[in-house]
């Protein structure tokens, strides 16, 4: 059970960090968009193994940029 569970994490994660990467990084810090692919390689595992609180960050800034926009 315990292994079921650490390999939908896993995939879950690397599914995420690969859209992630590729599209929302720079939602969260603008300076991202300049740097290299082997940053985004070293950063990878990180991203997989912390995606449920890269996701929280994302969602809670999301909401945050409607906010501003609308007011």
């Amino acid at each position: 059970m315990f292994l079921l569970f650490l390999i939908l994490y896993v995939l879950c994660g690397v599914t995420f960090s690969l859209i992630f990467l590729s599209r929302f990084i720079t939602a969260l810090h603008e300076a991202s968009s300049e740097t290299r692919w082997t940053f985004m390689l070293i950063i990878l595992p990180a991203c997989v193994v912390l995606w449920p609180v890269l996701l929280a960050k994302y969602v809670t800034n999301r909401n945050e940029m409607n906010d501003d926009q609308t007011a």
